[in-house]
């Protein structure tokens, strides 16, 4: 299976959700890769460098860095490997956010608590609706990242459920594991914040209910 997960924005969470779902997923016993397609951060490339250079005590996570007119031919290459491909989209670069609409069985977006995002989830829930024109079984859910259970927080979901796009029930929270974990090349769920592990938990169950329905 090929989860998307993207935005037209950058510093929405993308790498934060790839990697940490990538941990949640292999834990579960799912075999699972990242295709990096941020040619500016290579921020899950990096992620996995380090993760690397653990040793053993640390699972190899796969994580290949490639250029957008790569990505549909290295997801159909890798559905035959891996039980899940999850593809860390990159910001901006509209070609590649509608190819991997479009070679997604499942799109996951992350959104934060702020204007400017709203503003630019309305330019993605329109590539959306185009996409799903051509490819009508395309399931799309957005996710909120850096959580604080405020009035914006509301807000934000208020809007994106307008667009037409549901907003699952797990969130991630704003939470320093979040950042540091990456930095340490681990997921939360490898980290010692147990909110944060049970937020990672929850959307794991979420999404793997979604699949199954």
């Amino acid at each position: 299976m090929v989860i998307g997960i993207t935005n037209l924005k950058g510093g929405v969470g993308k790498s934060t959700l790839s990697q940490n779902l990538a941990v949640a997923l292999l834990q579960k016993g799912y075999s699972v890769c990242i295709l990096d397609t941020d040619i500016e951060q290579r921020s899950s490339t990096k992620w996995a460098s380090i993760r690397d250079g653990l040793g053993d005590g640390v699972a190899h996570i796969p994580v290949s860095s490639i250029e957008g007119g790569q990505v549909a031919k290295m997801s159909e290459h890798n559905s035959s490997l891996y039980d899940f491909v999850l593809i860390d989209g990159s910001p901006q670069l509209s070609k590649t956010a509608t190819k991997t609409l479009l070679i997604s069985d499942i799109v996951l977006i992350p959104v934060t608590p702020s204007g400017l995002d709203i503003w630019s989830f309305e330019n993605f829930s329109l590539r959306l609706e185009e996409v799903k024109t051509v490819k009508p079984s395309l399931r799309a859910y957005a996710v909120l990242n850096r959580y604080r259970g405020n009035n914006l927080d509301k807000e934000v979901i208020d809007v994106v459920e307008n667009f037409g796009v549901p907003v699952l029930n797990s969130k991630l929270g704003d939470r320093i594991a979040y950042r540091e974990a990456p930095i340490a090349g681990l997921g939360v769920l490898e980290y010692k914040d147990t909110k944060a592990q049970n937020e990672v938990q929850s959307l794991l169950t979420e999404l793997e209910n979604i699949i199954k329905s």
